[in-house]
């Protein structure tokens, strides 16, 4: 159920993203972090 609500999800999201492109720089550029643990984020900062 949840693999279908998220490709469904995505695909919204992607149609959207070709007509809003502040929707692709957020999903280009904050999305990801997201799905990081607060070490993860961390330790990318310290590398920088």
């Amino acid at each position: 159920e949840f693999s279908t609500a998220l490709q469904s999800t995505e695909k919204t999201i992607e149609k959207l993203a070709k007509e809003l492109p502040e929707l692709r720089i957020f999903l280009e550029e904050f999305l990801p972090a997201y799905g990081k643990t607060l070490d993860e984020l961390t330790e990318s900062i310290l590398q920088k």
